[in-house]
């Protein structure tokens, strides 16, 4: 930052110091462990760790909220920006909490309980409401947190899930888009990205990334602008009539579009959801690619 280098640990804690090595904050900040989300807004720095949620003052290093959002060491949690309503979503503990992004009051607005045994892991803002997603779990709200529909999907077993076909780099940085921030690459003497709708970071972040040299940040700017062709879709493994298989359901709807069976109980695949393509290792020298 201007004055000085922000950081947090993973064992829980955030601290700024100057370039000369001083410590900037009064006393360290004690966030939990884990932090997942660190990313500026209009009222300081938000940080969402596994048991706590919270903005900082970054020039006093004081806690914005006089009470954090505490989660019960959550096993997953995840968090986007309501633009519409201007409150931050944070989806953790099998319940949903809203924050005014004016006063930072904060409140439960739903409990989603999901089947299968699993949490939320993916929250995102769609045209008619909320979208909260797992591994087989789709459901959507609409602005009061009233369900909409939610459709479940059995998982017919544990999947091995194949090699990533990317740079390290690349896939950080794809991390830090998905939850919720961007970083800017240029024009902005401050590093801290800003907390924004998914939809939005992913513009920034195609944006910010074509000013970065490297054949792996090229790969992923032509998978940056394939995302037209999966942003509205989402992509489960489950069994079918025929055998095991993935099925492409739509966002908004929930509906099933596609079904590509795979006839492996255990099947090794991945979903590249940007360029929409699913590569599936049919045997130890073959890997099929099926464009989605």
């Amino acid at each position: 930052m201007d004055d000085g280098i922000l950081f947090g640990i993973y064992e829980g804690g955030i601290n700024k110091i100057s370039f000369d090595g001083k410590t900037l904050f009064k006393k360290p900040l004690k966030t939990g462990e884990n932090i997942i989300t660190m990313a500026s807004t209009p009222q300081g720095l938000i940080y969402i760790s596994s048991e706590y949620a919270n903005i900082v003052n970054l020039e006093t290093g004081e806690q914005v909220w006089e009470k954090p959002l505490k989660f019960k060491r959550a096993k997953a949690v995840s968090s986007t920006y309501d633009e519409k309503n201007n409150r931050y979503l944070i989806s953790a503990d099998e319940k949903l909490f809203t924050i005014d992004a004016n006063s930072g009051e904060s409140s439960l607005l739903v409990e989603s309980k999901f089947e299968g045994k699993e949490d939320p892991t993916g929250i995102e803002i769609r045209e008619g409401g909320i979208l909260l997603t797992s591994s087989q779990n789709m459901m959507m709200l609409d602005w009061k947190a009233n369900k909409v529909w939610h459709e479940y999907y059995r998982a017919p077993g544990k999947s091995a899930f194949g090699a990533i076909l990317m740079g390290v780099a690349a896939v950080a940085f794809v991390a830090a888009v998905a939850a919720g921030a961007y970083t800017s690459a240029y024009g902005n003497s401050n590093m801290l990205g800003s907390y924004t709708t998914r939809g939005k970071s992913y513009i920034y972040f195609g944006q910010d990334m074509r000013v970065v040299a490297g054949s792996s940040i090229a790969e992923m700017l032509k998978r940056f602008k394939a995302t037209s062709a999966t942003e509205n879709s989402r992509f489960v493994l489950t069994k079918l009539n025929d055998g095991v298989g993935i099925i492409k359901l739509n966002k908004d709807t929930g509906a099933n579009e596609k079904e590509i069976i795979l006839k492996d109980k255990k099947p090794e695949y991945l979903v590249d959801e940007f360029a929409g393509l699913l590569y599936y290792k049919a045997d130890s020298n073959t890997i099929f690619v099926y464009n989605l």
